[in-house]
């Protein structure tokens, strides 16, 4: 109830008044930080703390991140916390200061995470909430992992921020993914076969290789290393949506942009449709993926960008006419009247 009561006082009070001003000192006026550690673990709480940063001048942020020194991975872990570091990263415009005290305690200090930081990570991105925010700078659509809520929050804050915060929110962001990227990167590249048998995983891989900061070679080739992998575990992960729509991701270059209706293409290019190409060449898989279900990857070859193996990829199929007749034979086909049966249940 208190909680609620705080959160609803700050909804009500101007942005740079004297009330407001006052409010975010006595958040800061408990020295040991319990009651912003006890407001962060609530949904009003947190939603109070998410205010306090956006409302803040750059010393009132400081020691509000100062009061979560060594909880970050805690209030990543929690349904309310993790919406703390999301507000965070919007907001702080020292990134230097984000770096130090949030991301070193979300992905490791180590470029190149040793083992119990590699595990650490892995646990971390399959978590229905800690995942969340090494996602989030990346993440073309939010509205995947975030639900109604949760954005609404960052809305409001981001409407705050625009009177309080001087640094352009494209090159905070730009910022802070440059300091994620590499322990990142080198994760994906030395762990892509674990990655690639959860969809939390395929997620991770999908976000994070279009929007990365350095070299993404080696990743994108570990990726293309397991289509020719003898690991029957691999081979079905192979064969899930997830990981479909990390492939297909991959291939066109980008996340398809909904709004504009069009693939947000990834600067540099990844040239990940000729590194995938070639290894299902090599292993002869190109007819095997074509009619498999996954076959909308290799329709992705086709229509993606930069691809230099158009032609080569259409005599493939032209030769293979009749296993891809086979396969589509083969599908199980819904009825009009069963589609109708199932919408009439959906209502």
């Amino acid at each position: 109830m208190l909680h609620d009561a705080m959160r609803q006082y700050m909804l009500n009070v101007n942005m740079g008044s004297e009330e407001m001003n006052e409010f975010i000192e006595l958040l800061k006026g408990d020295e040991e930080g319990d009651l912003l550690k006890n407001l962060a673990f609530t949904s009003s709480g947190a939603g109070v703390v998410s205010m306090a940063l956006a409302h803040g001048n750059a010393k009132d942020r400081k020691l509000i991140i100062r009061a979560y020194k060594n909880l970050f991975s805690q209030l990543a872990y929690d349904e309310h916390g993790h919406q703390i570091i999301l507000a965070a990263f919007d907001v702080i415009d020292d990134t230097v200061l984000t770096t130090k005290s949030v991301l070193l305690e979300l992905v490791g200090k180590a470029n190149e995470p040793d083992e119990s930081q590699t595990e650490a990570l892995i646990t971390a991105v399959n978590h229905k909430f800690a995942r969340i925010p090494i996602l989030y700078l990346f993440a073309n659509r939010r509205e995947s992992f975030m639900n109604v809520m949760e954005r609404e929050l960052l809305e409001g804050v981001h409407n705050i921020r625009t009177g309080t915060s001087k640094k352009d929110p494209a090159i905070r962001r730009k910022e802070l993914v440059a300091q994620f990227s590499p322990p990142l990167l080198s994760l994906i590249a030395n762990n892509a076969a674990t990655l690639m048998q959860s969809s939390f995983g395929c997620q991770l891989m999908m976000e994070v290789l279009p929007g990365a900061e350095g070299n993404r070679e080696a990743a994108l080739k570990a990726i293309v290393a397991l289509v020719q992998s003898e690991s029957l575990e691999v081979a079905e992960a192979l064969k899930t949506p997830a990981a479909g729509r990390l492939f297909k991701t991959l291939v066109q270059g980008g996340p398809y942009d909904t709004r504009h209706k069009r693939v947000k293409m990834a600067e540099p290019a990844l040239g990940f449709h000729n590194m995938l190409y070639e290894a299902l060449l090599a292993s002869d898989q190109v007819l095997q993926w074509a009619t498999s279900d996954n076959s909308f990857v290799i329709v992705g070859l086709l229509e993606a960008e930069g691809f230099e193996n158009k032609e080569n990829l259409r005599k493939i199929l032209k030769e293979g006419r009749e296993a891809l007749k086979q396969a589509a034979s083969s599908r199980p086909k819904v009825s009009t009247t069963e589609t109708g049966k199932k919408k009439a249940k959906s209502k």
